[in-house]
């Protein structure tokens, strides 16, 4: 996958076609698509180097993250967490400086092998064509605390 700037829309080619959106809609679809592969780095270089991601904190990988390097550590602690990991994506809203991104998220505890379904939605901040930030927003955190196996504080 090739993915280029042109002005306020990414253009992102999959052999020939070519598909253009909005620059934050396209980076934050680039940014899935690369996490789902398995390609953390790419997942990374789609964020700014300052950007946080806020987890619930009742989560093995909860809390506040800032700069790529805590990122890839709580990322890497979800890897360890869930042994089957997935988000359904259903809808994409876009306003002028942030992304919603709304589905189901589908997880197998790697401790429990439970299996768990539940809503997640994801918000993702930009400044100056940046992701500064990403907000998960869980429908049902104790439902994820059971599956992943651990004790809620």
């Amino acid at each position: 996958m090739k993915i280029a700037a042109i002005e306020n829309t990414l253009a992102v080619s999959t052999g020939a076609v070519v598909q253009q959106a909005p620059l934050p809609v396209a980076l934050v679809r680039a940014a899935y698509d690369h996490l789902f592969a398995g390609d953390l780095e790419a997942f990374l270089d789609c964020v700014h180097a300052n950007c946080v991601l806020v987890e619930a904190k009742s989560l093995p990988y909860g809390g506040r993250h800032v700069g790529r390097q805590s990122i890839k550590a709580a990322v890497l602690r979800v890897i360890d967490t869930w042994s089957e990991f997935r988000f359904d994506i259903e809808e994409v809203l876009a306003g002028e400086n942030s992304v919603i991104a709304y589905g189901k998220m589908v997880v197998r505890g790697r401790m429990t092998d439970i299996e768990a379904t539940f809503p997640l939605a994801e918000r993702w901040a930009f400044k100056d064509g940046h992701v500064m930030e990403i907000v998960a927003i869980y429908g049902d955190t104790a439902l994820a605390v059971h599956a992943a196996g651990i004790r809620a504080d």
